[in-house]
């Protein structure tokens, strides 16, 4: 797929915990770990260790570098990589032999993940997972790569060795000198109207610019939601909103809902998709996506005055609801894998001629025929994925429900396996979306009173826990932030004092946590040569620095308001061509800037 650490403490508390205490056997170490993507890998030849103290501590004593391998269960590429390359004894040895090879998973570790991610981009100028760092026994990332086919991963891996063998000291050297300086901004800049109007008009400028006007998103390559910049658009003022942005808003969502990045059948939306016209998805399901997807999608419907949109948003919550929900706790599942149990991808999505005759009487197999134009060859090997090659009539349209209806029956024993994790930052996400559905859908309403309490009961114990699967670890910057804005949501939808309690509480520790002449996105980290940041940029979820001052302003209270101002004023300008990735930063800046005129103006009064 293209496109934060653990604490010392927590790491090795784990390790103690899946062992005992004694040294672990090369196929035991990622036993017992709270993590489906790390018990995938316990059985391969690899001797993988897991992200830790101890792991350093064994490249210091073999003299050799940290091999870090990143993906997470729901990945496609991730398995497809461990299937090729992690389960073949020839380049399980070679990684043994040169590597202290370290799995990551990047949903338990995102700090560590956002760090590295941030890394590979600078180094190949590419993101995404599967991805392999090489890390030296110093902790300074030094070597990045995406997925690989054997073949050309043996190469990545034997020159990677050779560089350590030749020039261990020189590409050490290389590595402190990519190590990001701390952002240090020229002087200081009030977040007032005057900054949040440049700031706008530097994010609509590259929104023009970036803007795919035929087929909708950004860029003409593979397509992702983009979320963060969605949210930031619709967020904005309308008096900001050009004419050309609102059209591109209405392709975007419309191509989005109708082709083949949402699942006609089962509700919700897939990752990404790989081309740019958002009909050849691959198949993962997450929490973070689907939850953001539902908050645009509402954002939609009330801001651009078109209420299908609300149709598919609540089509969302259904789906998390009945495939993600954790009926004991109210709580959430990280997400769905692209391939069935066999293996296969996209297995319940994909339809041929046989399964669609078996399933559908003639009128309505020709009603899906005509919709998805299964006449055109697909790009799947299983069949074709449900979309809207065309709009739909009013007579297509309800032979087309009753199919789908038959469908959903066809396939509902088999499932794709389920990442259980529940975890703080989604669960944040999660509660956002369904307090801004509750005003439109009693079920969405007391299943964020539900969320709550998990949030109240579990999550929070004057700290944020990730609360793993079978063991809890520290939160880190993300969890604070979108557990905060989650809680600052629903007591603005609500008008529930808990949450907004709650939800101070959250924000002012995460102050005191992370933020120290800039944001950390973790309270100890193991990588070197992490400096604070001023600024911390979108990826495919919102900016938790961004996002923990949208929470503060929701929130009302002054010391955070205070907070949130100061660190604004140190957060500079996005570099030329960089707007897309502040703007979540650009759309809290708005917000700040009209929360404090209208406190002034109060204080006037």
């Amino acid at each position: 797929m293209t496109e934060s650490t653990r604490s010392r403490g927590t790491a090795a508390r784990l390790i103690a915990g899946a062992t005992g205490g004694a040294t672990p056997s090369p196929r035991s170490r990622l036993a017992g770990l709270p993590s489906p993507y790390l018990a995938m890998h316990v059985d391969d030849p690899v001797d993988w260790w897991p992200w830790g103290a101890e792991a350093f501590a064994e490249a210091r004593r073999r003299k050799v570098p940290l091999l870090v391998s990143v993906g997470f269960f729901a990945c496609h590429w991730c398995h497809v990589q461990q299937k090729e390359s992690f389960r073949d004894g020839a380049i399980a040895a070679q990684i043994n032999g040169s590597f202290v090879p370290v799995k990551v998973d990047r949903e338990i570790d995102g700090a560590l993940d956002a760090t590295l991610q941030a890394f590979a981009n600078q180094r190949i100028g590419r993101r995404g997972w599967p991805l392999q760092v090489l890390i030296t026994p110093d902790g300074y990332p030094a070597l990045a790569a995406l997925y690989e086919p054997p073949e050309a991963f043996r190469a990545t891996l034997a020159a990677w060795a050779q560089r350590w063998r030749d020039d261990a000291t020189g590409l050490l050297r290389e590595a402190q000198a990519l190590a990001a300086p701390a952002q240090r901004p020229r002087a200081p800049v009030a977040p007032d109207e005057a900054r949040a109007a440049a700031l706008r008009q530097r994010l609509l400028a590259e929104v023009l610019r970036t803007a795919d006007t035929f087929e909708g998103g950004f860029g003409v390559g593979a397509k992702f939601p983009s979320a963060p910049q969605l949210l930031a658009l619709l967020g904005l003022p309308p008096a900001a909103r050009p004419e050309q942005v609102v059209e591109f808003l209405r392709l975007t969502l419309a191509q989005m809902a109708t082709q083949g990045l949402r699942d006609h059948i089962w509700g919700g939306f897939f990752r990404y998709t790989i081309d740019p016209g958002w009909r050849e998805p691959h198949f993962e399901k997450m929490l973070v996506d689907n939850a953001l997807a539902v908050l645009v999608y509402l954002r939609a419907a009330e801001v651009l005055n078109e209420p299908q949109w609300r149709t598919v948003a609540l089509d969302t919550l259904r789906f998390m609801r009945r495939e993600l929900r954790d009926a004991r706790s109210g709580a959430y599942a990280s997400g769905l894998s692209a391939q069935d149990a066999q293996g296969r991808e996209g297995a319940r999505h994909l339809w041929d001629a046989a399964s669609l005759a078996a399933a559908l009487p003639p009128d309505e197999r020709a009603a899906v025929a005509r919709l998805w134009n299964t006449e055109s060859s697909s790009p799947f090997a299983l069949g074709h994925l449900p979309h809207e090659a065309r709009a739909p009539t009013a007579d297509e349209r309800a032979l087309i429900e009753r199919a789908y209806r038959r469908l959903r029956a066809a396939r509902e024993a088999l499932r794709h396996p389920r990442d259980g994790k529940l975890l703080a930052s989604g669960n944040g996400f999660a509660l956002a979306a369904l307090s801004e559905a509750a005003p439109h859908d009693r079920q969405s309403a007391q299943d964020a009173a539900a969320l709550l309490r998990f949030i109240e009961a579990t999550l929070w114990n004057g700290r944020v826990l990730r609360k793993l699967a079978g063991s809890d670890s520290a939160g880190e910057l993300d969890d604070y932030a979108a557990v905060s804005w989650g809680l600052a949501r629903h007591a603005a939808l609500a008008n529930e004092s808990r949450s907004r309690q709650l939800g101070i509480s959250i924000a002012r520790a995460a102050w005191q946590k992370f933020y120290r002449d800039g944001w950390f996105r973790e309270e100890r980290p193991l990588l070197a040569g992490l400096g604070p940041a001023t600024v911390i940029a979108d990826t495919y979820v919102p900016s938790p620095s961004a996002l923990l001052v949208l929470a503060c302003v929701e929130l009302g209270d002054s010391s955070l308001l205070a907070s949130a101002h100061e660190a604004m004023s140190l957060g500079g300008y996005p570099p030329l061509g960089a707007a897309l990735g502040w703007a979540t930063h650009i759309w809290a800046t708005d917000r700040l800037a009209m929360a404090s005129k209208a406190a002034g103006s109060a204080s006037r009064r």
